[in-house]
């Protein structure tokens, strides 16, 4: 279901405002063929989870990210500590493409952390950029659907092909996404409220009008996410990482609640509310 490759070793550690230990390596596909680059994470079993349950999500339901893969690089290696050992001498890494695309963090040159006035400044000239992306409202809802708690500029990439009036916007960084990245089942409340940063950052700029056609946007994921086989991917990468039964149920009760929910949601974290 998702690719596996082997990583090189000569981790080249990287920084774009990252959180996680990030890495660019040469990537291999198990079976043969060309090595290519990848950028690679040394990331927990529930992170790691988060990052490729939302990977198959976005690619299948054709929004725009990385193509993602399963790495394997010598558990020997002193750079990788919290990726899970394979049993086999490999730890399990998180890789994607790498697309050269900055961060939209990285284009405005503003340092991490920065003040409050110059995040201000930051986010009064990207949010008119990625107003015009007509996948915005799908990317509400997504975050909203999974409990994405992080979605900031950090995790948007700007494609080389971007215009003021089409930005090329690549999504990356999930791996906050089922309420935080070390999850239990216990923390996976179908019907509460969790932080979907966009309604903080991005809505407040958004014109009526542009959250209207948001609101239609997350309704046609709604209707996309109703027909994807979640329960099998969930149940596909619980049995790759080792998820015990309580937590696949629960991720499975988790999601099959909130995407029945994800008009109303979206509409609440769009500020339509009593407006429509």
């Amino acid at each position: 279901m998702i690719d596996r490759v082997f990583i090189y070793d000569g981790l080249v550690p990287f920084n774009n405002f990252n959180v996680n230990s990030t890495f660019k390596a040469l990537a291999r596909p198990f079976g043969g063929g060309s090595a290519f680059m990848t950028v690679v994470k040394d990331l927990p079993v529930k992170e790691l989870f988060n990052e490729l349950f939302a990977f198959l999500v976005l690619h299948e339901l054709a929004l725009p990210v990385p193509r993602s893969y399963v790495g394997f690089v010598d558990a020997s290696l002193p750079e990788v500590s919290k990726a899970p050992p394979d049993g086999r001498g490999h730890r399990v890494v998180f890789a994607s493409e790498e697309i050269p695309a900055p961060s939209l963090r990285f284009t405005t040159g503003l340092p991490s952390p920065s003040t409050l006035q110059e995040e201000q400044f930051l986010l009064d000239h990207i949010v008119p950029l990625i107003s015009s992306w007509k996948e915005l409202g799908e990317l509400y809802a997504f975050d909203e659907w999974v409990a994405n708690i992080d979605r900031n500029v950090g995790n948007l990439l700007l494609g080389p092909r971007s215009t003021t009036s089409n930005p090329e916007v690549w999504l990356i960084d999930h791996g906050m996404a089922f309420t935080s990245p070390s999850w239990t089942a216990g923390d996976l409340l179908p019907n509460a409220d969790y932080l979907n940063k966009l309604s903080v950052w991005a809505t407040p700029r958004l014109s009526v009008d542009k959250r209207q056609k948001c609101l239609a946007a997350a309704a046609l994921f709604g209707a996309k996410a109703q027909n994807f086989d979640k329960d099998g991917k969930i149940e596909y990468l619980a049995t790759v990482f080792g998820l015990s039964k309580e937590e696949r149920e629960a991720a499975k009760h988790f999601l099959e609640v909130r995407i029945a929910q994800i008009s109303d949601r979206s509409q609440k974290i769009l500020g339509l509310e009593g407006m429509i």
